[in-house]
């Protein structure tokens, strides 16, 4: 059991932008357990969301590499300590530079890539050229994680700060379809979609049974919350279910450049297809946002100036 400190109580509040009372209360009935106290005030709350920004942290860049073909593509995050070095014109080149290597090695994986020769001078690795730009920047510098396609047709959208992009593949029946203005528009407008709105998933099919159950069982105790008959909780929760789904899938999301506001992505995506004369598929798509996930360090100011001047 964990104590229920007025920091961890200030963390749920960050976290879910809950009322103090209200996050005590939670963490008091889990025995503060940070995630148990944010399901409690799920159930509790509809309005209850948790804010995935809440622990993002390290500092750097994404970016992407689409070959001249629209066949190959790489999107890529790259880390560094500040935001000062994440803007250095030698950090952003490394970064590009490592895009287009990953695209045309076909590297496997992260750990792969730091032995690999450099595509532009093979006498050195790519952990070599990462630690030139160490030296010059005076920062640590990891690249973090990467994803390569190489089918169907790619397309990208890389936000104006350089920290948000999706990298998005799709497949289509359209004769010479890199030339169609509609399809091409279309693939940028998936994109932009995906980098504003972040949905977790490209339709509902791939969302787990398990995942699904235990939202399920959130919409259940939000609807008990309302009073209405037990009668009619099953299909409350399944609305709800329906409008989460809208939320978290691509697919399902109200394409946002739609002037009316009535159409999906899904919609559309059979729009374009009607008008071009062949079908077109979403196969997947990828979002990166730059330190998603990672813990932000806290440093201690005080004891940090105390241990440098000897008064710690």
């Amino acid at each position: 059991m964990a104590e229920v400190t007025a920091q961890l109580v200030k963390q749920l509040r960050e976290m879910t932008a809950a009322g103090f009372s209200d996050c005590k209360k939670a963490l008091d009935e889990t025995q503060g357990d940070l995630d148990k106290a944010v399901e409690f005030l799920q159930k509790k709350s509809a309005s209850i969301a948790v804010k995935k920004s809440g622990r993002t942290a390290a500092e750097g860049r994404v970016n992407v590499f689409v070959s001249a073909d629209s066949r190959t593509g790489v999107l890529l995050e790259l880390n560094c300590e500040t935001d000062f070095v994440g803007k250095n014109t030698d950090f952003q080149a490394l970064l590009k530079d490592l895009c287009e290597h990953v695209a045309l090695r076909g590297t496997p994986s992260v750990d792969a890539l730091v032995d690999e020769p450099f595509f532009k001078d093979a006498s050195k690795t790519c952990k070599q050229v990462v630690s030139e730009t160490v030296q010059k920047t005076g920062e640590n510098i990891v690249a973090r994680r990467f994803v390569r396609f190489s089918a169907g047709y790619i397309t990208y959208y890389v936000h104006h700060d350089g920290k948000s992009a999706v990298l998005l593949e799709m497949g289509t029946e359209i004769p010479n379809a890199a030339a169609n203005e509609d399809f091409v528009q279309l693939g940028k407008d998936l994109c932009m979609q995906a980098t504003a709105m972040s949905p977790t998933y490209l339709k509902r099919e791939e969302v787990s049974a398990d995942t699904i159950a235990h939202q399920r069982e959130i919409f259940m105790a939000q609807a008990k919350e309302t009073g209405k008959p037990d009668a009619m909780l099953a299909r409350i929760a399944d609305g709800k279910l329906s409008k989460w789904y809208g939320e978290i899938c691509l697919l399902e999301q109200m394409f946002v450049k739609d002037p009316d506001g009535k159409k999906t992505c899904a919609q559309i995506v059979a729009d374009v297809a009607n008008k071009a004369g062949g079908g077109i598929t979403v196969q997947r798509f990828v979002r990166y946002e730059v330190g998603e996930g990672i813990e932000k360090r806290k440093d201690d100011f005080a004891s940090e100036v105390a241990a440098m001047t000897g008064h710690g």
